[in-house]
């Protein structure tokens, strides 16, 4: 009788209260909608710098100046590039915007 009843027991405990929490839905990407034009722009200011300062026929054969001078140069057309992008990229694919419009049709 123990053991149906301690089967029981985990039963329930399974089925209430380690059951998975109920999804709720969410508009946008929440905060990662800030973080990644963010990440995006370090991304391309880092690769520059990886680019002009540990690049070995650019490291051993450029002076510390000049570096700099690409360095700025470099990071100042990765960052335009990026912004050219997002400029690029719409606010919606057109799968969301399917989507969004039969929602619309069915309420």
């Amino acid at each position: 009788i123990s053991c149906l009843l301690e089967l029981r027991l985990q039963a329930w405990r399974l089925v209430w209260v380690r059951q998975r929490p109920v999804p709720t839905g969410q508009d946008g990407i929440g905060a990662w909608e800030d973080i990644m034009p963010f990440i995006c722009n370090v991304s391309a200011t880092v690769s520059v710098a990886l680019l002009i300062f540990t690049l070995e026929p650019i490291r051993s054969s450029v002076g510390t100046k000049e570096k700099l001078i690409w360095f700025i140069i470099g990071e100042r057309l990765m960052q335009q590039f990026v912004k050219f992008v997002w400029a690029m990229m719409p606010a919606e694919s057109a799968r969301d915007h399917h989507i969004l419009q039969q929602h619309q049709d069915i309420y």
